[in-house]
């Protein structure tokens, strides 16, 4: 475990790749709990307007993470820049929805914008599997492991945290800020030094394509 840490400490693209995972996980898990009650209470969609918003937005969320996958794992030397640009929207949205506190604006960035920082999370753990994968046998499973426990312990403390800030008199709209501020924080800690993922390791599973063809489809159909 030791090993462990001390390469941790000294592998930025590992090191960038938990704290990413902790703050995508933080950004997402802040209005998670709420989310509903700022599009109906804050912004004022009916029950109806809102499914139909969440319906789109699973749609969209799948298509947007085959694709920024793909491009990552393709063009993997600009994987940092695609890391920053989810972040720097993530950031950017957030921070948008707090200052137009507009429902037409919510309902277009909840489509089009937000389902771009939320594959940050894949994004990360991908860097951090391929950095594992570089090292002695013996070092992995504690890495894998505390990356795992990063997402978890964001899932855990930012709910928590945003009940106490709306138990403090925070508004709804506000808690927008808190993802504002973990996406706009990981922009400035993402690491641009981490190998590149080679695309070739994963076959045609890199592609969309790939990800739709029957080879790669069958299998999830027949175990599901």
């Amino acid at each position: 475990m030791v090993t462990a840490i001390t390469s941790m400490r000294q592998k930025t693209p590992t090191r960038s790749a938990i704290l990413g995972i902790f703050l995508s996980g933080f950004a997402s898990a802040a209005l998670a709990p709420y989310q509903t009650l700022l599009a109906l209470q804050t912004f004022g969609l009916n029950v109806e307007t809102y499914s139909l918003l969440l319906a789109i937005n699973s749609g969209v969320a799948v298509l947007v993470a085959i694709s920024i996958g793909s491009l990552a794992d393709r063009y993997s030397q600009h994987r940092a820049t695609f890391l920053r640009l989810s972040a720097a929207l993530g950031a950017a949205a957030f921070l948008l929805i707090f200052l137009s506190r507009s429902d037409y604006f919510f309902a277009v960035v909840f489509i089009l914008i937000l389902p771009i920082p939320a594959t940050l999370p894949g994004q990360n753990f991908a860097i951090l599997r391929e950095q594992i994968l570089s090292l002695a046998a013996e070092r992995r499973p504690f890495l894998l492991a505390a990356g795992r426990a990063s997402s978890s312990l964001a899932w855990t403390m930012a709910p928590a945290l945003t009940a106490f800030l709306l138990w403090q008199g925070a508004t709804l709209v506000s808690l927008t800020l808190v993802s504002a501020a973990c996406y706009g924080i990981l922009v400035f800690l993402i690491s641009g030094s981490a190998n590149p993922i080679r695309s070739d390791r994963y076959g045609d599973g890199t592609t969309i394509k790939g990800l739709l063809s029957r080879t790669t489809i069958a299998p999830l159909v027949g175990e599901a």
